[in-house]
């Protein structure tokens, strides 16, 4: 009995397996000695996602934020611009332009962003036409006698050069301010009928500037007092049509003229590359015409217009103005006085004679006084033209 019991409390070695010293069979399956790992892993891929995100959406939009603002800017210098060739135009002075065409991404730390962005401003073809326009001074209508007057000149184009943002291209045409693509706002500008008065600018000579900001100075081509001429219709159900050549759509200036003062617009159309404006008829229209210049140069003499009266008593001044096509007086152009009978005497104060050269001064104004005639006498002021025709007006003299 007493080896029976001794075998039953007896435990076999061979069913236990001995433990090495120092080791640690469980650590690789303790979650709790990986979550410090998984944790920093999850922080850089959760920043490295945050820090792409943000450069390839937050990043585009702060930049483009800042070209929109610019492109902003850059419309209201156009828009001022027309203003600038108003004032030249009106007044026949020289002036300065200003144009800030792209501008500088922000820089942010840490991030990647462009340096600069820019545009680019052109000049394009224009063309004023003018039909059934008659003066209503008898001493225009050599000139303006219903006819199709032809004046050229140009427009202005800016496209941005623009990463981020699209916002289309700017034109100025005839003083209106277009914003847009192959649709266009009008944004502001001068009016091309303001009641009664027809005013009609261009810009004269090349432009074609890139970069981040142009500046230059504005010549008066064509300019001067602002009066124009007053004209109106030939009559006979025709009425004054005015056809301006533009790469603007219908719709736009459709849009110009009923965000104007066009009560006097009867109708708008397009006609091939021209917009077709006709006036009402039977109404007295003041017309201004003008050009500002980016080279200094001026248009061509064209006609002359008699400031003082037709017959004059001697000793009496007699006073011609050089016009150009646009009605607009042009300084240094040579006008020849000539008694038709050489029995009037003139000076210019300097020379004296019966036909003498007098060169036409700031205003355009060439003049002479007739000290004396031999009873009735006519007086011609005349100019040679560019094409070498000739025109004139004549002063009835009574010594």
């Amino acid at each position: 009995m007493v080896a029976v019991v001794a075998s039953l409390t007896t435990t076999p070695t061979s069913t236990l397996s001995p433990t090495p010293p120092h080791s640690h069979p469980h650590l690789l399956s303790d979650s709790r000695a990986l979550s410090p790992l998984v944790g920093f892993a999850l922080v850089l891929m959760l920043l490295s996602a945050m820090y792409t995100y943000y450069q390839v959406y937050g990043v585009p939009q702060i930049c483009s934020s800042y070209e929109t603002r610019q492109f902003a800017e850059t419309v209201k210098d156009l828009i001022a611009l027309t203003g600038d060739v108003e004032r030249i135009t009106l007044q026949g002075k020289t002036g300065s332009y200003s144009l800030t065409l792209g501008g500088s991404y922000p820089t942010i730390p840490l991030f990647s962003t462009p340096n600069t962005f820019s545009g680019a401003i052109s000049t394009y073809s224009a063309e004023i036409r003018i039909r059934n326009a008659v003066a209503v001074d008898p001493d225009l209508q050599d000139v303006w006698n219903g006819r199709e007057i032809v004046l050229t000149g140009k427009s202005l184009l800016f496209i941005p050069s623009y990463v981020y943002f699209d916002p289309g291209e700017t034109r100025v045409e005839y003083g209106a301010v277009a914003v847009g693509k192959t649709e266009y706002s009008y944004v502001g500008g001068t009016n091309i009928v303001d009641g009664r008065t027809v005013y009609i600018p261009m810009f004269e000579g090349n432009l074609s500037e890139s970069g981040v900001a142009v500046s230059g100075t504005l010549y008066c081509y064509s300019g001067g007092n602002g009066e124009g001429i007053a004209v109106t219709d030939a009559g006979g159900g025709r009425p004054i049509t005015i056809l301006l050549k533009t790469s603007l759509p219908l719709d736009f200036w459709k849009q110009y003229f009923d965000s104007t003062d066009s009560s006097y617009v009867s109708s708008v159309s397009m006609q091939g590359d021209y917009v077709v404006i006709e006036l009402m008829r039977g109404v007295t229209y003041k017309l201004i015409l003008g050009a500002a210049g980016f080279e200094d140069e001026r248009a061509e003499h064209h006609y002359l217009y008699r400031l003082t009266a037709r017959a004059v008593t001697t000793p009496a001044t007699l006073a011609a103005e050089v016009r150009d096509t646009f009605n607009n007086p042009v300084p240094g152009v040579t006008v020849t006085f000539t008694s038709l009978n050489s029995s009037t005497t003139l000076t210019d104060g300097k020379n004296t004679g019966t036909s003498i050269k007098v060169n036409s001064n700031d205003f355009g104004v060439a003049s002479v006084v007739a000290k004396s005639a031999g009873g009735v006498d006519t007086v011609v002021a005349s100019i040679t033209r560019p094409d070498g025709s000739t025109y004139e007006v004549a002063f009835v003299i009574e010594g």
